[in-house]
């Protein structure tokens, strides 16, 4: 592989998991604001701002347009909200 190549590979990943932890936050949030617990849904919120910006600026400023960048983006979404919802019910409850 080339290190172009590489390049794209490492920032799908971490698009990946920022991503990930991003919607499994969002999936949180939704429970934790239906359920009126304002101590999740303030924190989460905080973790969901940071997490957005830390995107953006990684996204802006990279120098790669690749099929990596955007799979590592939408399957990260997707399996963060599955995570989510999991982790939704441990923490907040059925």
């Amino acid at each position: 592989m080339t290190k172009v190549t590489l390049n794209n590979i490492k920032e799908g990943l971490v698009l990946f998991g920022a991503q990930m932890i991003s919607f499994a936050i969002i999936s949180i949030n939704y429970r934790a604001v239906a359920q009126a617990n304002y101590i999740w849904s303030i924190l989460t919120d905080i973790i969901v701002a940071a997490l957005s910006f830390f995107v953006i600026r990684r996204i802006a400023k990279s120098n790669c347009n690749s099929i990596a960048q955007w799979l590592g983006f939408t399957i990260g979404s997707a399996t963060g909200t599955a995570i989510g919802i999991f982790l939704s019910k441990l923490i907040l409850g059925s």
